[in-house]
C-alpha cells in the first residue's frame, strides 16, 4: 500500500468485525403485520363475504375478503406482492408459498400443460384475462396465452355459459347481487394460476347467479363438460334442506369431468342444511383450513380446521353466527360406496362431507388482483386478500390437474388418503354425540377437513423439502443444518439423496457428501455438519434429487463465532523510503495467520 501522507508514526490496528444477520426463520415464518400490507391496524379490519345471497336458500359466491371496517370496501394492499428470487423464502399471501405448504413446487413448474380447469362463475368480468395476466406477473408465473386454432392447450379461454367467445355477459346485473362476483372471478382464476400455471384455464360465465337453483350457472358447467374440461371448480353454492329437487342435476349426468364445490363458508349449520352442490355423491366437496407457517413441523407447515367466532372474522361472526368451513350429513341421499368400502365411519346415514380441504382462512389466504372500479373489485393498487372455501376449491381442481387424478368421483380421496396432510385439530360448530365427526377433525376422516389437504407426495416427482430452519451449533469453524426432504416416492422406485450446498457467496462453491433417503412419501431429516474456515458470513441451502428431478432449498446464512484470538504476524510490517518532510512513504501490510477475513489494518 502506497500513501502520499507524511509518515508521523508506525501504528498496525487490527480490528474484528463480526456481523450477525438474523435467523432465516423469522422470513420463512413470520406473518407481516397487516399494518405493513396495508396501511390499516388491524382492528380496522373485517373479513365479509365478496357476495350475499339475494333471497334465502339461493346461491352467492363463497369468497372472503378482507375489508374496512367502516366503509366494507376491500382493504387495498399498499404495493403488489412480492415475487422473491428463487433462492429466497416466498412472502405470505403468494403463489409461491401455497406451492412450497401443499409440496408442489416442482410440479407447478413442469405439470400441467396437457390439462384444462375450468372455472364456472356468474356474471361477466371485462378485466379477468388482463387481471390474471397481472397475478401471475407479479407472482413471477409465466403469461399464459389467449387459446386460438394455433394455440388449444396451456392457454386462456373465456365463454359464456353457451359455450361462445361472444357476447359475454355483463357484470352491471352483478352490483344488485349485493356483493361482487368479480372477485371471486378473480379469486379463482388466480388460485388456479398459483398452482397450476401450466394448465389451460376455461372460464365459462353464467348469465345470472340466479334465486331458485341455479339453470345459468348449470348451463355454464355442462357447458366447462362439453368443451373438454378435467375439472371443473365451483366456488359457489347455497344452503338448503336435504334433497332440494332443484338441485339434483346436471351433476350427476357428467362422466367426464370432476366436479369440484365449495361447502360454504357459515361453519357447521346444524342438522337439516346442507350445501349444494357440495353435497351431492357425485360432486367432490371442497373444505377450508388454516395455514400457518411453523419451524417445528417438519412439513414446515401446520394446519387446522378453519373457524372463527370473532367479529373480526367475517361481517356478523360470532359465538351465535361463527365463520368457518362448512361440513354436513345429507340424509336425502344413499351412502356412497366410497364411503362404505374402504371403513369409513363417518356417523352419517347418507352422504357425508367433506371429501378434501385446502387453505380457506382469509387470514392466511391469497392476494389477488382485480383492477375492477369501485366495490367490483379491489380498488387502489387493485391487490386484495381473499379467503373462504372459494379459495381451498380452484386449488384443489388444479392440484387434481398437476396430479393427473382421473377420477371425476371424490372416490380416489378415500383410496389414497394416506397420501394427503391428514388434518386433526380443530372444530367447525357443535354436533351431536353420533354425527361427532361431521363437525370436529380427528385422525383420519372427518367432516371439517375431509381426508386431508392436497400434497404433492401423492405422486412420484422430484423430491419436496419442508421446514429449513437456520444453522445451530454454531462455532468457530463449523456449523449444523438441518432441513427436511420428502423423496415423494409412493412406488417406492427412485433413490433419493440430498447434500448441502455453501461457500462466501451464494454461488456456494463447497458442498457435503451425498445422503440417500428412505424411499417413501415422508418428510424425513436431511442434516449435515459444515466446515467452515473463516469467521465471515457463509451463504448455504439443501439441494435434493431423484431420478425425476432436483430441488433446492432457500438460501440461509450463517456466521461462525469469532476467533479468541489476534491474527499473527509471520511478517512484520514494514514503511519504505526517506522520513523526511514532503517525502512519500510506501506501507507493505506484512504477512498474517489466523482468520483473516473480517481483519482490518491501518
Amino acid at each position: 500500500m502506497s500513501s502520499a501522507r507524511p509518515f508521523t508514526r508506525r501504528r498496525i490496528l487490527l480490528t474484528l468485525l463480526l456481523i450477525t444477520l438474523g435467523p432465516f426463520a423469522a422470513r420463512a415464518e413470520a406473518t407481516p403485520p397487516l399494518k405493513a400490507l396495508t396501511g390499516h391496524p388491524a382492528s380496522q379490519m373485517v373479513v365479509r363475504p365478496a357476495c350475499s345471497a339475494s333471497v334465502p336458500a339461493s346461491v352467492r359466491c363463497f369468497a372472503q375478503v378482507l375489508s374496512l371496517r367502516s366503509s366494507g370496501r376491500p382493504v387495498t394492499l399498499l404495493r403488489a406482492p412480492r415475487a422473491a428470487a428463487s433462492d429466497q423464502a416466498p412472502a405470505p399471501y403468494t403463489a409461491r408459498l401455497l406451492q412450497w405448504a401443499y409440496d408442489t413446487t416442482w410440479l407447478s413448474a413442469t405439470a400441467g400443460a396437457g390439462d384444462t380447469v375450468a372455472v364456472v362463475d356468474a356474471y361477466g368480468d371485462p378485466s379477468a384475462y388482463a387481471d390474471m395476466e397481472q397475478f401471475r406477473s407479479a407472482n413471477g408465473l409465466p403469461s399464459l396465452p389467449l387459446c386460438s386454432t394455433a394455440v388449444t392447450t396451456g392457454c386462456f379461454q373465456i365463454v359464456n355459459q353457451a359455450g361462445f367467445s361472444s357476447p359475454l355477459p355483463s357484470n352491471v346485473a352483478d352490483a344488485g347481487t349485493g356483493g361482487s362476483w368479480n372477485i371471486e372471478e378473480s379469486l379463482d382464476l388466480d388460485a388456479v394460476s398459483s398452482l397450476c400455471p401450466l394448465c389451460k384455464i376455461l372460464m365459462v360465465e353464467a348469465n345470472s347467479d340466479d334465486s331458485s337453483g341455479s339453470p345459468d350457472l348449470e348451463t355454464a358447467v355442462l357447458t366447462a363438460a362439453r368443451l373438454g374440461a378435467n375439472q371443473i371448480s365451483l366456488s359457489w353454492g347455497a344452503d338448503v334442506a336435504p334433497g332440494a329437487s332443484a338441485w339434483l342435476q346436471p351433476y350427476a349426468s357428467i362422466t367426464t369431468a370432476a366436479i369440484l364445490a365449495a361447502s360454504g363458508d357459515g361453519a357447521y349449520p346444524g342438522v337439516g342444511t346442507v350445501s349444494y352442490p357440495a353435497a351431492l355423491p357425485d360432486v367432490t366437496a371442497v373444505g377450508g383450513t388454516t395455514l400457518s407457517p411453523t419451524a417445528a413441523a417438519a412439513r414446515g407447515f401446520t394446519e387446522s380446521t378453519w373457524y372463527c367466532t370473532s367479529a373480526s372474522c367475517g361481517s356478523g361472526c360470532s359465538s351465535a353466527s361463527p365463520c368457518g368451513t362448512e361440513s354436513g350429513c345429507d340424509t336425502s341421499q344413499a351412502v356412497p360406496s366410497y364411503q362404505t368400502s374402504g371403513g369409513v365411519k363417518t356417523g352419517c346415514a347418507g352422504r357425508a362431507y367433506n371429501d378434501i380441504s385446502a387453505d380457506g382462512d382469509p387470514s392466511t389466504g391469497l392476494a389477488i388482483y382485480d383492477s375492477q372500479p369501485g366495490t367490483e373489485g379491489c380498488g387502489g393498487t387493485g391487490w386484495c386478500l381473499v379467503g373462504g372455501t372459494s379459495l381451498a376449491t380452484p386449488l384443489t381442481a388444479a392440484f387434481e390437474a398437476l396430479t393427473k387424478v382421473r377420477d371425476t368421483t371424490p372416490a380416489w380421496t378415500y383410496a389414497q388418503s394416506s397420501l394427503l396432510n391428514d388434518i386433526t385439530l380443530g372444530s367447525n360448530g357443535s354436533c351431536k354425540t353420533a354425527l361427532t365427526l361431521i363437525c370436529n377433525a380427528a385422525s383420519g376422516w372427518d367432516g371439517p377437513t375431509g381426508n386431508g389437504t392436497i400434497n404433492g407426495a401423492l405422486i412420484s416427482g422430484a423430491p419436496g423439502i419442508g421446514a429449513q430452519p437456520g444453522a445451530t451449533a454454531v462455532g468457530a469453524d463449523s456449523a449444523q443444518v438441518s432441513a427436511y426432504v420428502n423423496p415423494n416416492d409412493p412406488q417406492a422406485g427412485s433413490s433419493t439423496t440430498y447434500l448441502w450446498q455453501y461457500g462466501l457467496t451464494s454461488g456456494y462453491g463447497s458442498a457435503t457428501t451425498a445422503t440417500a433417503l428412505t424411499a417413501g412419501t415422508q418428510f424425513q431429516p436431511a442434516t449435515a455438519q459444515l466446515a467452515l474456515a473463516e469467521p465471515c458470513t457463509y451463504h448455504f441451502r439443501v439441494l435434493a434429487s431423484n431420478v425425476l428431478g432436483t430441488v433446492y432449498g432457500y438460501d440461509h446464512t450463517v456466521t461462525p463465532t469469532p476467533p479468541t484470538a489476534a491474527p499473527v504476524s509471520t511478517a512484520p510490517p514494514s514503511i519504505s523510503g526517506t522520513p523526511t518532510v514532503g517525502s512519500a512513504l510506501s506501507a507493505t501490510p506484512g504477512s498474517w495467520s489466523g482468520h483473516l477475513c473480517d481483519t482490518t489494518y491501518q
